[in-house]
């Protein structure tokens, strides 16, 4: 009986040492996304997600933990998120019943995409309850997102100062494919080591304060509006919980002055190095070659030619601007058409479609049909979900963030409720200039804030308080 219990102990040893690797690995993988094409519609994918099979099957080994599980979350976590999955069937079907057709980018990217979140926020559930990985897989994510961060910043600084000329660096989007869920990401981590730096955190200061000074410079160079505006809202929250303070700012600056050194200087001796500069060069989009001539004349002044590549002027980003002002105009007289059900899932671009779109900025797909999403999630889920999608919601929200208020001043996990707290308010401001609502990342630290909530009462339910 002994040397079978022995036996057991190494097992589990050994199942508990490669889940550590592959919730680093599943942490990693979060930060590469790329686009899949399913019978002509683009399908938004994770390297993640293909390690999802993976981690269930290593929580199927630990099934004497993972039977009651589901028990363990919150009641009315799952009531809300069941209610918010009925709907969500309930509205593809209205869609289709006011459009006559099933729309394959909410079928795919929202109704689906919804199920695949969900699975993400049970998942970090799991893995903060039973293998107690939370804190390894915040790490993780911290890690690689700065040394993304860190490698983007010299290939910016390459393509600026002439060595190796890239024009989709103009904005740097990290290996997202899109700048504002890339920046969404990086201001996560900023904000979660902003906390860091000013909690007894075992983790050296200079080491967190370079980690935000990488961060910060990224997200800079991004030019995302929507993570401008989001950690302006984020900001007065950690200035009144004391997570802004003077001495962490000074820390910041010398971390932040170092590294410009460092990659301006790295840049400058590569040039030195290499006797003769002949720019090498690369399309920021080639699809968009068709949007100007041969002669790379100026085409209703958005693009021009330069080192024989076509490249985006300043002056396109208004585009953007222009396009969510229409959109938003459009979507709010749908809404008043049905503002209780919505239109669907769909709804908003089937309009589009209908009515041959004119401005359409963030092409979906481009070969038959252009058209736009919208890109506020609350106006977009009031237009397609109606009031009963955005209260549902609503009640996710705010019921997860109740919860990361209450315990905001626990002894173990304080630093990252408040971090929740502040990702929270950063979301808010960010949906109002982009959709990042289906962002898998976000979805598992919900998961994780769930998790040690559980951990949190069952402690104190142990200790008698």
């Amino acid at each position: 009986m002994k040397q079978i219990n022995i036996r057991n102990k190494i097992e589990n040893l050994t199942l508990a040492n490669i889940f550590y690797y592959i919730v680093i690995l599943w942490a990693a993988s979060l930060h590469f996304y790329f686009d899949l094409f399913i019978f002509d519609n683009k399908i938004r994918m994770s390297t993640s997600d293909f390690l999802i099979p993976v981690i269930v099957g290593f929580l199927l080994l630990a099934n004497h933990r993972l039977q009651n599980l589901i028990k363990q979350i919150d009641s009315r976590i799952l009531l809300i998120i069941l209610c918010i999955s009925v709907w969500i069937l309930f509205s593809l079907v209205i869609g289709k019943v006011n459009y006559n057709v099933w729309n394959a980018w909410a079928l795919y990217n929202k109704t689906i995409g919804w199920f695949v979140l969900i699975t993400y926020f049970f998942l970090g559930f799991a893995v903060t309850v039973i293998y107690r990985e939370s804190e390894l897989f915040v790490k993780s994510l911290i890690f690689v997102g700065v040394l993304i961060s860190l490698f983007f910043l010299f290939r910016y600084s390459f393509h600026y100062f002439g060595i190796h000329r890239d024009y989709s660096l103009e904005r740097i989007e990290g290996y997202f494919t899109n700048p504002n869920a890339f920046s969404f990401m990086i201001s996560i981590l900023l904000i979660f080591q902003l906390v860091m730096l000013n909690c007894k955190y075992k983790i050296n200061k200079w080491i967190l304060a370079t980690g935000i000074a990488i961060c910060a410079l990224t997200l800079a160079l991004s030019g995302s509006r929507s993570a401008f505006l989001g950690l302006a809202f984020s900001a007065p929250f950690l200035l009144l919980m004391n997570q802004l303070r003077v001495k962490s700012i000074i820390f910041i600056f010398a971390s932040a002055i170092t590294v410009i050194s460092i990659v301006i200087g790295t840049t400058y001796l590569v040039r030195n190095v290499i006797s003769t500069i002949d720019p090498t060069v690369s399309f920021i989009d080639p699809t968009r070659k068709e949007n100007c001539d041969n002669e790379g004349e100026i085409f209703e002044n958005h693009c021009w030619k330069e080192y024989g590549v076509y490249v985006l002027r300043d002056d396109y980003l208004d585009i953007g601007v222009n396009s969510r002002i229409e959109h938003t105009k459009r979507a709010i007289e749908l809404f008043k058409i049905h503002p209780i059900t919505g239109t669907g899932l769909g709804g908003f671009i089937q309009e589009q479609i209908g009515n041959k779109c004119s401005i359409c900025f963030q092409t979906v797909t481009s070969k038959d049909h252009p058209y736009s999403t919208l890109h506020t999630t609350g106006l977009w889920i009031a237009t397609e979900m109606g009031i009963i999608g955005a209260l549902l919601f609503m009640a996710l929200f705010l019921y997860l963030l109740k919860i990361m208020w209450q315990h905001r001043d626990d002894e173990k996990y304080s630093h990252y409720f408040i971090s929740m707290i502040g990702v929270m308010i950063l979301f808010a401001g960010v949906t109002i200039g982009t959709d990042v609502l289906y962002q898998r990342y976000l979805w598992v630290l919900f998961g994780i804030a769930a998790g040690l909530s559980y951990i949190t009462k069952r402690e104190f339910v142990k200790e008698g308080l």
